[in-house]
């Protein structure tokens, strides 16, 4: 049989794929709060176990922090299943006395000896205890799901990762045994690395250095990391093949200038490979990458040819069946369709020359790295739409030349560490080759990021796309494969094989749009509702007093999964916080992240209730040069068949508190109507009520109610209820809000009038889609 090492991966996909969908419960790791036997979100849990790993991590408020990871003893596994880790992230400058513990009894309930005890404090002093016992106590913390389409999936990150919980602020409480000698020494020398790059490098280039050299990403600076990541180059961060196959080669080529035997050389250089990506982390492209070194450098030794496609399905093989979950890992996704992109899809791109047409050597290389960036983007494209929903226009092209100075910079890298061993001023010296290659990457970027159209908003692909994007990807190279030597169909097939792929393309970027469809986004305790209409998009506030940065982890990835890159009105019912807090990020960050607003609608209120919150949206649309318009009652326009109209407030309303001005907007399509009512109360909702009064009684019936104030009892009285109607209500709130949002007589006065009533903090996101003139209404929340 020919390659049975793909047959195979094909069979390990199969099963994985059908664990994934119908036994999915058996791959998570991570835990839930309903598996924690009692111990709840916040609660103190001591872990005793192994030390299996460390690194240094910047978190958002831009603190480092020190993160083990423990593997707990069989006898303290009550909260995890046995092969996962615990990150602990541990609390700086705290001894178990400042924790109000006793250091012996601590020792002897951890099973661990006096004299074998090791305090925090003397952490400075000694090496951190790599493979030792050791005892920590820290708040728990679980990793949740997303709640809303686009959103980052923690919970199955980190179980892909084998991690089951973390516990933060955690107590370094003892230690007891023996290090592990190798897990230490990589430590070590990944620490003294660190120290090198950070004296050598400025605090950007050494942030970027260390992600290149040790994978420790979380050091990068936030804005660079973002800005590689909005131009499609974030994989020059990876620790990958090139690092793998460029240092490999290098070690081997040095050992084959000794006397060792060539079988040896190979030896050696596999095994330093292998000890240097466990230094970095084992991530999944590492992973392949090494296994296909050892291939390469094994086949020879063996009397066997080398086979790229055998050597990536023998990796895919061994990382699925260790961890099955990467199935669903963006990163190991592009990964191996980068490498089966250059073995299939590259040679494809490639034209027959006419006889005595002869390319220069440069002129070739160009054409030879285009055929290879553009085979890679063609071949990723269903991960991308499925993970990531934008596309990088000019990635193709800024990878023609941010690829090749990989290999100085790598070479650079490596020089540096050498050098700043034994002299910093000359590892400084040459860190000025490498700030060079950064500096070039930067402009390179940012000139990308210039130019119209860099970043497209696709949306996510479906299944069904992907699948026939592949399968016309496939067809179009097995024709190339088989269209050989010369016949009369030659031209017809070649012409047939672009015809393919761009049918593929069409299909994978096809996105039909409802007439009307509105999303409301679960963004804890605030309100965030998308209005798509007519190939429009509205955004109803955007805030959150419970989620940090709701902007960037909540809205910026539902209007990416939605494919939304134009948002025609962005409407801040009132200027409380929980209401306008991430759109302050899509005003100040959205034109880079694909995203622009075309204007900022806030309500017409009197200058005197205009508080600092409102003045501070007008400077912030006025520096991101967004128009402000004001919305008052009376106002209305028209997309095609949906009538938008505004019922609230009166025209320089005055009102002492923000709530009451806030701006009511009803949307009708046929026989639907939609209300969105801000946190309307006191006099705005009195109103409000006048002005159902005296609407006729077809215009005045609600089907749809966003709740006023997130379901506080003082709105939504049963005047207002009477007078509206709903036969559907949607309530937004969080999850164990200090309010006690929605109140239980706002739901019994609902129960009594709505046949439903959905709650984003149970529900997630509530998307609601309207079909044959509003008649038909289909309703989707997130959870299920």
């Amino acid at each position: 049989m020919k390659r049975p090492l793909l047959v195979l991966l094909l069979a390990v996909l199969a099963v994985v794929w059908i664990r994934i969908l119908f036994f999915p419960g058996t791959l998570f790791f991570s835990y839930t709060k309903e598996q924690m036997h009692g111990v709840a979100e916040g609660d103190f849990l001591t872990v005793v176990g192994e030390l299996q790993g460390a690194e240094r991590k910047r978190t958002f408020d831009d603190t480092v922090v020190d993160v083990w990871y423990v593997r707990p003893l069989a006898s303290s596994r009550r909260h995890q299943r046995g092969e996962a880790l615990v990150q602990c992230i541990m609390e700086d400058g705290k001894t178990c006395q400042e924790g109000g513990m006793q250091t012996e009894e601590t020792c002897q309930e951890g099973g661990m000896q006096r004299g074998e005890m090791c305090l925090e404090e003397d952490r400075e002093k000694e090496s951190c205890p790599i493979g030792m016992i050791v005892k920590v106590r820290g708040k728990l913390r679980l990793f949740s799901g997303p709640t809303n389409p686009g959103e980052f999936d923690n919970r199955l990150y980190y179980s892909t990762m084998k991690i089951a919980y973390a516990l933060k602020d955690c107590r370094f409480l003892g230690a007891s045994g023996r290090s592990a000698v190798i897990r230490k020494f990589l430590y070590d020398l990944r620490r003294r690395m660190d120290e090198v790059l950070t004296l050598c490098f400025s605090p950007e280039d050494g942030g970027i250095m260390k992600a290149v050299l040790l994978g420790e990403k979380s050091m990068m600076d936030f804005e660079i990391k973002d800005l590689y990541r909005r131009n499609g180059i974030i994989h020059v961060l990876a620790i990958s093949g090139l690092h793998i196959s460029l240092i490999g080669y290098l070690i081997y080529r040095l050992l084959c200038k000794t006397t060792l035997p060539l079988p040896l050389c190979s030896a050696c250089a596999i095994l330093v490979m292998v000890l240097y990506g466990l230094m970095c982390g084992m991530n999944a492209s590492a992973v392949r990458a090494i296994i296909m070194f050892l291939c390469r450098c094994a086949a020879p030794r063996l009397h066997r040819s080398y086979d790229l496609l055998s050597a990536l399905s023998l990796s895919a093989i061994l990382l699925l069946l260790d961890q099955p979950l990467w199935l669903k890992n963006g990163g190991f996704l592009f990964s191996f369709f980068a490498v089966g992109g250059i073995y299939f899809v590259m040679p494809a791109l490639s034209f027959q020359k006419k006889s005595g047409q002869q390319e220069g050597r440069v002129i070739g290389g160009i054409r030879k790295s285009f055929r290879s960036s553009l085979a890679v983007s063609l071949s990723t494209l269903p991960v991308l739409l499925s993970f990531f929903y934008t596309v990088p226009v000019y990635s193709v092209f800024l990878n023609l030349m941010i690829i090749p100075l990989m290999t100085l910079l790598l070479i650079g890298g490596l020089i540096v560490i050498f050098l700043g061993n034994f002299s910093l001023l000359l590892g400084s010296r040459v860190a000025l080759l490498d700030h060079g290659i950064l500096q070039v990457y930067e402009k390179l970027c940012l000139a990308a990021q210039r130019l119209p159209w860099s970043r497209w908003s696709a949306g996510h692909a479906e299944l069904w796309q992907n699948l026939l994007y592949l399968l016309c990807l496939s067809l179009f190279v097995f024709l190339y494969q088989k269209n050989t030597g010369r016949h009369p169909l030659k031209k017809a097939i070649e012409l047939l094989r672009f015809v393919l792929l761009g049918v593929g393309l069409f299909l994978l970027f096809l996105r039909p749009r409802p007439v009307l469809k509105m999303t409301f986004v679960d963004v804890g305790q605030g309100d965030g509702i998308v209005l798509e209409c007519e190939g429009n998009a509205y955004l109803i506030d955007g805030g959150s007093t419970s989620k940090k940065q709701v902007g960037k982890f909540q809205l910026l990835p539902f209007l990416a999964y939605e494919g939304i890159g134009q948002i025609k009105a962005a409407i801040v019912t009132h200027e409380d916080l929980d209401h306008f807090s991430g759109l302050l990020t899509l005003m100040e960050e959205g034109k880079e992240e694909g995203v622009r607003i075309h204007g900022l609608y806030l309500p017409d209120t009197a200058p005197r209730s205009r508080t600092g919150n409102y003045l501070l949206l007008e400077e912030k649309a006025k520096e991101a040069g967004i128009p402000v318009f004001f919305l008052h009652r009376g106002q209305e326009w028209k997309e095609r068949e949906v009538d938008l109209r505004i019922l609230g407030p009166p025209a320089g309303m005055e009102t002492e508190g923000a709530n009451a001005h806030s701006t009511i907007l009803q949307v009708r399509w046929g026989s639907f109507s939609a209300l969105f009512t801000g946190d309307v109360e006191k006099e705005g909702l009195e109103a409000l009520k006048e002005t159902l009064r005296l609407l006729p009684e077809k215009r005045r019936k609600v089907t749809l109610l966003k709740v006023p104030h997130h379901g506080s009892r003082y709105t939504s009285d049963e005047a207002f209820l009477s007078l509206c109607r709903p036969d559907y209500s949607v309530i937004s709130c969080g999850a164990h809000n200090p309010y006690g949002h929605p109140h239980k007589e706002t739901l019994q006065r609902l129960a009594r009038i709505s046949k439903y009533t959905w709650i984003t903090k149970e529900d997630g996101a509530i998307t609601v889609t309207l079909s044959e003139g509003g008649a038909r209404m289909r309703v989707c929340t997130f959870l299920p």
